[in-house]
């Protein structure tokens, strides 16, 4: 088990041809010759109070290779910055099922999927990760997500600040700032799709 601090902000995609340039200026290079294509499965408690304080509780799959179950606690907004302490484990991705029914067990509850490819780009300065990713998220659109990842000893306001410097790179590209969680674009997305100006929904359990 892996447990760090994790501090990021994201941003609508606009221009990919300056935003390209601009990671090669700031010695970001990317981590993987191919996109990584992930599936993420986010739960949350009875009272949805994991959906209203950002708590997130997600499986996360990867390129139908790899999983993980990623729990990060409540967030800590700073200035429409968020930073949450990280604990990830990685699981056989056969387990997928026994793993879904034990969170059930739990009191745990499927919220919505998001899936996406992302590309990264990294580098490692200090102790301190400095991640860019450019995300294309099914359904949503496309974003800029800037993380910084860093052992909690390091402190919150000190990533916070090396995170504004980060961004602070790519102010030429007027970024828009996007102020919620994929799973929340996700679940938004479903609700206009499904669900708004619905005033019955049946629910028919006996398949008919």
């Amino acid at each position: 088990m892996a447990k760090r601090l994790e501090i990021e902000q994201k941003f609508y995609f606009k221009d990919i041809k300056s935003f390209y340039n601009l990671l090669s200026e700031n010695n970001l290079t990317k981590i993987e010759d191919e996109n990584i294509s992930d599936s993420d499965e986010y739960f949350t408690d009875i009272n949805s109070e994991y959906i209203k304080n950002r708590t997130c509780l997600r499986i996360r799959t990867t390129n139908n290779k790899n999983m993980e179950i990623t729990f990060k606690g409540k967030s800590a907004s700073f200035s429409n910055f968020y930073a949450k302490s990280e604990n990830n484990i990685n699981i056989d991705i056969n387990d997928y099922s026994n793993l879904v029914d034990m969170l059930g067990s739990l009191g745990f509850y499927s919220y919505t999927t998001v899936t996406k490819s992302r590309e990264v780009y990294t580098k490692t300065e200090n102790n301190i990760e400095y991640n860019i990713m450019i995300d294309t998220v099914k359904n949503i659109g496309a974003f800029i997500e800037f993380e910084i990842l860093s052992d909690e000893s390091f402190g919150i306001d000190n990533l916070t600040c090396k995170l504004n410097e980060l961004i602070d790179n790519f102010k030429s590209l007027d970024l828009e700032k996007a102020m919620f969680p994929y799973r929340d674009y996700s679940a938004k997305t479903i609700y206009d799709k499904y669900l708004k100006d619905k005033k019955t929904i049946i629910i028919d359990f006996d398949n008919i």
